[in-house]
Parts: structure tokens; sequence; C-alpha cells
């Protein structure tokens, strides 16, 4: 059994939200990797979080979606005499 639980409102949370993030969304946002960070850096800086999910973006499932892209682009860059 857990001895605390801690429920944050990141709403509330001055750094992190604002004005903005008050007001109620009429639909889910869009998400998945922005056009300007495609090919960022020369693939070898790499974004796995649900934001960057085709599909699901903002649920757990899209940041394990997400996980998955990024793991298997590196698994496609390992030669096969490394692993």
């Amino acid at each position: 059994m857990p001895k605390k639980v801690w429920i944050e409102d990141w709403a509330l949370e001055p750094h992190t939200a604002t004005r903005a993030d008050h007001i109620a969304l009429r639909h889910h946002p869009r998400y998945g990797m922005p056009p300007v960070l495609r090919g960022i850096f020369d693939g070898r800086l790499l974004f796995a979080g649900t934001e960057m999910a085709p599909e699901f973006g903002g649920f757990v499932e899209g940041a394990l979606e997400a996980a998955e892209i990024v793991a298997n682009g590196i698994l496609r860059t390992v030669p096969e005499n490394c692993g």
C-alpha cells in the first residue's frame, strides 16, 4: 500500500500552465511530429513523448506508440553483428 498519494492539478501550477490552458478544449488537439522537427539534427536527436505520437497523443497509449517508433528507428540503425 502506498504511504502517501500526491495529486497535482497541473492547471494550477504557475510554471507549467498559462491562462490559455484554463480554456476548455473543443476538440482533441492534433499531435505528431511537427514538420519543423522532422529530420532535425540528422536523426541524432529523437523525440518520444505522447505529444509526438501520430495517434493517441496526450494518452499513455501515445507515449508507448512514440517510444516504439523511436526504438524501432534506433534498431534499424544498429548493424546486425552488434546486436
